[in-house]
């Protein structure tokens, strides 16, 4: 968003639009505002949460697939980054631009495999409904509480992530102004949230502990996909 003012621009419109500037964003107001929706869409296409997702295959003996040898003991995995930015199957794949899923509706939890960040079939995330949910409701309180902007000086971080999903990114500096006044009661809404998020953090991590030590799910875990969304939370800001 800070990289992009004029969609940032667009979905606050779009929130003003159908929320105003009285009142806080409730659930209940995430599926009146198919525009933001659109941009979450379109960050998981851009920059999925796992380029290489967890649907490992092991060839138990030579095969040939489309022409190519599979020698035995491959390991194969799906590349989602690559399926998401083909221009066979995305026109102009590099460009920001939400308004394609306008023009065609694709979703992202795992019916359509030209976009499925979160997996699909057994291996699908087992918490992509909340974790959807919670970012749709994230970036609308983020967006219709502030504007966001780049830093007078405009310079990047000098440090950057370590290996996982924030591995090699660089974290830009910001400006954040206040669009909107506290409505009356919102510090006591504000501290009942936070404790409610805390709650909600930490069951999320528990569950998603409990996951990866299932034997019966994917042997990536839950984790790793709840560190992720905390990350998009980030991107997308």
């Amino acid at each position: 968003m800070v990289l992009r003012p004029g969609i940032q621009s667009k979905t606050q419109a779009e929130l003003d639009a159908v929320v105003g500037r009285g009142r806080a964003i409730s659930d209940a107001d995430v599926a009146r505002l198919p525009y933001l929706q659109r941009v979450v869409k379109e960050t998981l296409r851009v920059h999925p949460l796992g380029p290489l997702l967890s649907w490992e295959r092991l060839a138990v003996h030579d095969a040939v697939v489309g022409g190519h040898l599979v020698p035995a003991s491959t390991t194969t995995m799906v590349n989602m980054w690559a399926i998401a930015h083909d221009p066979a199957v995305w026109a102009d794949p590099s460009a920001f631009r939400p308004e394609r899923f306008e023009e065609e509706d694709v979703s992202v939890l795992g019916g359509d495999l030209r976009l499925a960040p979160l997996g699909a079939g057994r291996r699908v995330c087992p918490g992509k409904t909340l974790a959807l949910a919670t970012v749709h409701l994230w970036l609308a309180q983020l967006l219709h509480r502030f504007q966001w902007a780049p830093a007078v000086e405009g310079a990047a971080a000098a440090g950057s992530g370590g290996g996982g999903s924030c591995g090699g990114r660089k974290w830009r500096r910001q400006e954040v102004a206040r669009r909107r006044r506290n409505t009356p009661g919102h510090r006591r809404r504000r501290s009942i949230g936070a404790g409610l998020m805390v709650s909600l953090c930490t069951g999320l991590l528990q569950f998603d502990l409990c996951c990866w030590r299932s034997p019966g799910l994917p042997a990536d875990g839950g984790f790793c996909k709840f560190q992720a969304f905390i990350v998009l939370i980030l991107k997308l800001t």
